[in-house]
């Protein structure tokens, strides 16, 4: 069940796999509990569309139709506020605020849910999540255990990004003769 499910993306953290496996783990596990995703990197001064699964309005891939989307982080929609606050966010469709092109994009879900997830770092959210069930008429499941999912992701990336860092920063000086 789900909670098999988190036990393989802890797993994975724990394996010290690259972040991209990590990200696109968390993404599977998502993937496994709503039938439409996109995830945005949560950048300096913007948010941006790094990754997507489903359909949205008239069928089209939500991986094409949210290519380009970018959005200020300093907005007051509910992609922003989470991206400032790191709170998960289950609201209905009508309650959430969205950026304009983004609930074009989307349309709808059947089942009047939305769900807007933090991947949170240490002490930064690092990326935010929105989630719904598209066609599916059913109410998304296992919410908590999502919430669990982004932070221990979000931990893994940042720590992976900070390996990097040091890896970069020891800079071999030339010997003296």
């Amino acid at each position: 069940g789900a909670l098999a499910r988190l036990r393989r993306v802890m797993s994975d953290i724990r394996s010290g796999v690259m972040s991209t496996t990590v990200a696109l783990t968390l993404m599977d596990f998502v993937g496994e509990n709503v039938e439409r995703a996109i995830i945005f990197l949560a950048r300096q001064h913007d948010l941006m569309a790094i990754g997507a699964f489903g359909f949205g309005k008239n069928g089209r891939p939500l991986a094409e139709s949210s290519r380009n989307f970018q959005f200020p982080r300093d907005g007051d929609d509910a992609l922003a506020q989470t991206a400032v606050d790191g709170q998960l966010r289950d609201m209905t469709w009508d309650d959430a605020v969205l950026p304009e092109n983004l609930r074009s994009a989307l349309g709808a879900p059947r089942f009047d849910q939305v769900v807007v997830l933090p991947v949170m770092g240490t002490h930064r959210v690092l990326a935010v999540i929105y989630a719904d069930n598209g066609d599916i008429k059913a109410p998304v499941k296992d919410l908590e255990l999502l919430e669990i999912a982004g932070a221990q992701v979000g931990t893994a990336l940042e720590n992976e990004l900070l390996r990097r860092q040091l890896t970069a920063d020891r800079v071999q000086l030339p010997e003296t003769v």
